[in-house]
């Protein structure tokens, strides 16, 4: 890194499209992004129409990232904006972390490791890492140690 740089958290959130149950139990989708930045959570309507102190008000919720990605959004565009610029770092020595963080469905796994048809962060991210080594390994000017590890 750079003088002028310094260590910094990035902080990115995925909504994940609709499961196939979901859509078959006519479930709406209440997640917004909006600007690449702001998740909007609207009100799933459950308000009770007798509370007549809540009548007016709305449950939309507004949260601020760093990143924000809607359903439509892929795992490569993922990479590409959260881990792919950490790499260049991890070549000079530097440490990284990706931390994948939610409740139980609600898409780290698919993230993160992904399937073999649409590979996760972790896949893309070793696999640069590797290429990286590579390409300065060729050059014949530096000699590496990886360690990565994952925990669940």
């Amino acid at each position: 890194m750079a003088e002028e740089e310094v260590a910094r958290i990035s902080v990115a959130v995925r909504c994940r499209p609709l499961s196939e149950h979901e859509r078959s139990n006519m479930v709406q989708s209440i997640c917004r992004v909006m600007d690449g930045r702001l998740v909007i959570l609207l009100d799933p309507g459950a308000s009770a129409a007798h509370d007549y102190l809540r009548q007016d008000k709305s449950k939309e919720k507004r949260f601020a990232f760093d990143q924000a990605f809607g359903p439509d959004a892929d795992t490569k565009t993922l990479f590409t904006a959260t881990a792919e610029p950490l790499i260049k770092s991890v070549l000079q020595g530097y440490n990284a972390t990706v931390f994948a963080y939610g409740s139980t469905g609600a898409g780290k796994t698919f993230t993160m490791i992904g399937t073999p048809v649409e590979p996760g962060i972790m896949f893309r991210s070793v696999e640069e890492i590797f290429k990286g080594v590579a390409t300065v390994v060729d050059e014949g000017t530096e000699s590496f140690s990886i360690s990565c590890s994952f925990v669940e």
